[in-house]
């Protein structure tokens, strides 16, 4: 297969609709993947390269990526605590007594996404 016979059959497939997402939206979507990929950068440094964790840069870009998600939040109409509390629920939904592999590869994804809506 060449480029262009390439190019022609995967185009075939993108969507013609295209809509302008909420600006703040995307610049928080946006900014919480490069602070998260910049704390993966910390970790590879470690893995691959057998440098010392920076545990600084690292609380750094969790940090950075709080701050975002403050951005998030504002914009949807949520806040920290909200979230936190959905998250548990949801949890909680998926894992009545504890973490267990089953419950984490059988989901029921139906009272996950009601206890979502709940929260």
């Amino acid at each position: 297969m060449n480029y262009e016979e390439f190019n022609k059959l995967a185009l075939r497939t993108e969507s013609p609709n295209f809509h302008q997402p909420d600006p703040r939206i995307l610049h928080a979507a946006i900014g919480c993947v490069t602070e998260s990929g910049e704390m993966l950068d910390a970790l590879k440094k470690q893995m691959y390269y057998g440098r010392e964790l920076d545990l600084t840069n690292v609380k750094e870009e969790a940090g950075d990526i709080l701050w975002y998600l403050a951005i998030l939040f504002d914009t949807v109409g949520t806040d920290f605590g909200t979230e936190m509390q959905r998250v548990i629920n949801k949890l909680k939904t998926r894992f009545p007594e504890k973490f267990e592999d089953d419950l984490a590869h059988n989901r029921d994804l139906e009272a996950e996404r009601k206890v979502l809506e709940d929260t």
